[in-house]
């Protein structure tokens, strides 16, 4: 069995991410839209680097030897906590786009 803590988070609104903030619901519309049969998430402190592309690289690929035809990736920054992308939160924001 396991038990999990839930803790409730307030948002700034006015923090440069809140377009790319989905709810639940939301996100399961989109990876509907993108016929996605599988989801894999990285939840990322940093700008995403080289070592961060090639671990997602390879578990898209790792999905689709077993058989998923379309996973599609969740890709969760946690800004918010990092000095670097305080400071500079739209260069982090493009890092996350591309």
């Amino acid at each position: 069995m396991m038990l999990w803590r839930l803790m409730v988070v307030r948002v700034n609104d006015t923090q440069d991410f809140l377009l790319h903030r989905l709810t639940p619901l939301e996100l399961q519309e989109k990876f509907k839209e993108l016929n996605a049969d599988a989801v894999f998430a990285f939840q990322l402190r940093n700008p995403v680097h080289n070592g961060h592309a090639l671990l997602m690289q390879d578990t898209r690929r790792s999905l689709i030897e077993r058989g998923y035809r379309n996973p599609v990736l969740l890709l969760h920054p946690l800004g918010k906590h990092c000095v670097a992308l305080l400071s500079c939160p739209w260069l982090a924001l493009m890092c996350y786009r591309s």
